[in-house]
Formats: C-alpha cells, structure tokens, sequence
C-alpha cells in the first residue's frame, strides 16, 4: 500500500507531501488540483513500462505536452519530481530537471529508475483499475475486448465493464466482506451487483449478453414480487445506471492489493445512492483495496463519515483531503480533513464545508 506521496513543480502542484491510507478522497473547488494528484500516480503508472526511462504523456490519460506538466512557477531547482513511498518503507523518485534551454525530449528523458517497483502496487500488470469522470453513456451494444478483460481490464470508461461482467457473472467476489448481506451466502458478482444497484434503484436487475461475438448487449430489469419485467435497454434507463455500473463491478472485482482510481464516482447518482457508494468503497478500503477517489459530492463524504462511526472502515485507515489554492501564488494546497472515530470533524475542517450551513441560514432567515 502506499502510504506517502511527494510531488514537486507539477502543474499546480508546486510542493506537496501528503500522507495516505486505505481510502484516500479528495474534494475542493473546481480547478484546485485534485484531478492532479490522481494524475500523477497515473503518469508514473504509464512512465513506469519503460522503467520511467521517459515521462510517458500519452496512455491511461494524456497530458500533453512536457511544458503543460511543468509548473508555470517552479521551485528554484527546476525539478520535477514524485516520490512514493509503501508499507514495507520502500520508496521510488522519479525526477527530471527542465531547463528552458532543452528540447522537450530531452526534458522527458532521463536516468532509468534503479528501485525494482514491478511488484509494487500502482504497478501490478493486473490489480490496476482506473475510472475517468467520463464514464460510458447508455448504448444498444458495447465494445468487447477479450485480452483486456482476461487481465482484468474495465477500460479507463468502464467501456469493457459489460464484457468483463459478462465472462465473470457468476465467479465468486474475491473480497466477501464486500456482499451487500454478509447473511447470505450467494457471492457472485452478479447477485452482488445488483444488491448494491438496488439502493441506487430498488429491485433493478442488471443482464448482459454476447451479440455475435462482436459485442456486448446490457439491459436492465425489475424484479417484483410476482415476477421480472421485461429488458430494457439502458438508452431507457437513464445515465445513473450505467455510470455507477462500471464502478460497482471495479469495486467488487477487486482484490486485496489493488489500486483503484475513481473520479467522482457519485455522477447522476441519487444522494442516497452516493452514500451507500461510500460505504461499499470504505468497505473495500477496509479488506485491503486502496481507492483513491476524487469527489465533489457531499453524500460520498458524509458516508464515509458515516462508515467511520458505524466501524466499516477506521479513521486512521482514511484519510481525506480539502484541496484549494494559496491566495498569492495560485498553488494548490491540501488540507488534512481531520475525522475522529465517531465521525465527527474537528472545528478546523469544519471550516472548508459550510456551504450547507449558509444554505440552511439563507432559508430560515
């Protein structure tokens, strides 16, 4: 697991150490640099291929160019760097020095890194997943993609999520500790998913089906107590079904050891949906899965406070982070939202959400 993260003159990240546990969430404004610390576990995710020999732009995400990345006010030494540090006190340094005078390939290249970090987690060949905020929308059919999905690949807009759900449906969920009704005994990834879909909408049954062997039709269903209703397509469903779709099958896919990396994962969910999201990532987080999870979402923070108090996760094994920037320079800056074991937060964090206090005020006053 990785337990400290240092970044340095990386866009808006000009300094930062940040420690990291189990469930780390990340929330602020728009545009104060959250989606830049995720990005940079994803930079050096795709960099390290090639042993970190160069900064790999263009993979998982794309970044651009090297003078995109680069801090606009870099520090004195002109140094772009990350350092990750895990458990077992093992550390990696990927740097580059950037010098107006190099081309930018010469600022992209360097020294291959000499630490072994294949067996490190962010690393592992198959116990990655990434979700970018633009998730697949409702369609008739999807994508299929056989090698991706036998390494365990979602695909980084849960396109292969259908297929991957399709050849695994009936495989037992790695983690138990993930059933949505630790009472039953029914694991399957297809009874789990459409448990925890059912809060995001009650009774929905989630199918899928191979069309030719070419692509991957999804429908949905109710089941009432007399029977199932007929399929429909998702394009009839809404959005919210199919965007959280790819999330809960990352979720409960997952293995002890893995990453995870979701941008908001509460998109066109129902509040009450976001919170439950929260407890099931919080759960994971608990059993060995580390999720790094950008939000703007109230209802995803308030249920893991939520999962602190009610002990699915510990506050020591969460951490959260307000991101905002410091007023003269424009660099972002993390706070440490502070959670004791009840799920309350200190009078200091208190201060970075008082949106619904003042909505509250303006209404009763």
């Amino acid at each position: 697991m990785i337990t400290n993260i240092k970044i340095k003159n990386f866009k808006a990240l000009r300094d930062i150490d940040i420690k990291t546990g189990n469930l780390n969430v990340f929330t602020g404004l728009n545009g104060m640099g959250k989606s830049t610390i995720l990005q940079a576990l994803m930079l050096l995710r795709q960099s390290s291929k090639n042993n970190f020999e160069e900064l790999v732009l263009k993979d998982i995400i794309e970044l651009g160019t090297f003078r995109n990345i680069f801090c606009e006010s870099p520090l004195k030494d002109r140094v772009l760097s990350f350092e990750l540090a895990w458990a077992d006190n093992s550390t990696l340094l990927v740097e580059r020095k950037y010098e107006k005078s190099l081309s930018e390939e010469k600022a992209l290249k360097g020294i291959p890194v000499k630490e072994n970090h294949k067996d490190k987690s962010l690393f592992g060949e198959a116990s990655f997943k990434y979700l970018s905020a633009h998730r697949i929308k409702p369609l008739d059919s999807y994508n299929t993609n056989s090698s991706k999905v036998k390494n365990g690949e979602l695909g980084n807009e849960g396109e292969f999520a259908p297929h991957f759900y399709n050849l695994n449906s009936n495989i037992e969920i790695p983690i138990k500790e993930l059933a949505f009704n630790e009472e039953e005994s029914v694991y399957s990834l297809e009874h789990q998913v459409n448990s925890w879909m059912s809060v995001i909408s009650p009774k929905i049954q989630v199918h899928t089906e191979m069309v030719k062997g070419q692509s991957i039709r999804l429908s949905y269903s109710y089941k009432t107590k007399s029977a199932t209703t007929s399929q429909f397509t998702p394009i009839n469903a809404g959005f919210g079904l199919t965007y959280v779709f790819s999330v809960l099958v990352a979720i409960l896919s997952a293995k002890k050891g893995d990453v995870i990396i979701i941008e908001n994962p509460e998109s066109h969910i129902h509040p009450k949906g976001q919170s439950e999201l929260a407890r099931l990532m919080a759960l994971a987080a608990k059993n060995g899965v580390q999720i790094f999870c950008e939000t703007h979402s109230d209802h995803i923070l308030y249920g893991v406070r939520i999962a602190i108090k009610e002990h699915d996760i510990t506050k020591d094994e969460t951490r959260i982070y307000y991101i905002d920037r410091d007023k003269d320079e424009h660099f972002s800056i993390p706070h440490h939202v502070v959670i004791d074991e009840d799920g309350r937060m200190d009078r200091e964090s208190k201060e970075y959400f008082l949106d619904y206090e003042n909505h509250l005020d303006k209404l009763l006053g």
